[in-house]
């Protein structure tokens, strides 16, 4: 009996000796609540300067199945800064865009889809990288023609300081959390005190393929948000996102293969105004 009882056990510990662990796809869930990096006085500062400098940039109408163009011939051009919204009901009709950043004849480092079921209550902000100056931005809606989209997108030159020290302040952020390649998730649910959150992310120098999702309730997005970047540590992904309501999760997929592992950061934003880009 002793001898039986030592032979299985040791074929249990060689067996464990063969178990993989699954790495890929594993929830790794934060819970965080409006703390910030910033001070209370800065806090407050940036968001008044944010609500004046949104409120003053141009806005561009998109008709449902129309392209629109912004070229920048200035090699002196650092970010470009974007932000979409729709019309129709309070709280909005369905945004569903394109977003392409050329560089040069058929060169097109980044590619952003978007997908927000209500665009007016929850519209979309990001903040484009463009190393190498001379740039061209496309946004086309996807949405059907009776869904029109509405666009601000402000460039910002180096030495610009109307909105470069405020996207500056943007990538103030907690450290950032590993996810591998082929199709780990990481989620980090949301307090209710909390109205929007930013998320950046990063690579370190390899391609990033991404998808961002803000779900609220059992496997409901809000936002749908797939994202390509040629290289991810010159053009990292940056997007501020509305967070109405309670039970509120971000879910971020590493959507490439295993050799591309990426790194985010989400965190509660303290820029985000719930304003309407109208």
């Amino acid at each position: 009996m002793k001898i039986t009882s030592a032979i299985l056990a040791i074929c249990a510990a060689s067996t464990s000796a063969f178990v993989v662990p699954n790495t890929f796809t594993r929830d790794h869930t934060v819970a965080f609540s409006t703390a910030s990096p910033l001070s209370s006085a800065s806090k407050a500062g940036s968001k008044g300067q944010w609500d004046d400098t949104l409120d003053a940039l141009d806005v561009t109408r998109i008709q449902g199945g129309a392209l629109r163009t912004w070229s920048y011939p200035e090699a002196d051009l650092e970010r470009v800064f974007i932000a979409l919204n729709t019309d129709g009901p309070p709280e909005g009709n369905p945004l569903k865009v394109n977003i392409e950043l050329n560089q040069g004849p058929d060169n097109t480092p980044q590619k952003i889809d978007v997908y927000s079921g209500k665009g007016r209550l929850r519209p979309f902000y990001a903040v484009i990288e463009t190393p190498g100056g001379s740039s061209a931005v496309f946004i086309r809606n996807n949405a059907p023609l009776e869904f029109p989209a509405t666009a601000k997108v402000e460039p910002q030159m180096e030495g610009d300081k109307s909105l470069l020290a405020l996207t500056e302040q943007i990538y103030e952020m907690d450290e950032p959390i590993i996810i591998q390649g082929g199709g780990a998730v990481r989620t980090w649910d949301l307090t209710a005190a909390v109205s929007s959150c930013k998320v950046i992310l990063r690579t370190d120098g390899r391609p990033l393929y991404a998808q961002v999702e803000l779900v609220q309730g059992p496997n409901a997005p809000k936002y749908t948000i797939d994202v390509y970047c040629e290289d991810g540590d010159e053009r990292p992904f940056t997007i501020i996102m509305e967070t109405p309501g309670a039970g509120n999760m971000v879910r971020i997929i590493s959507t490439g293969s295993s050799e591309f592992p990426l790194t985010a950061s989400v965190g509660p934003s303290t820029y985000s105004t719930k304003r309407e880009v109208v």
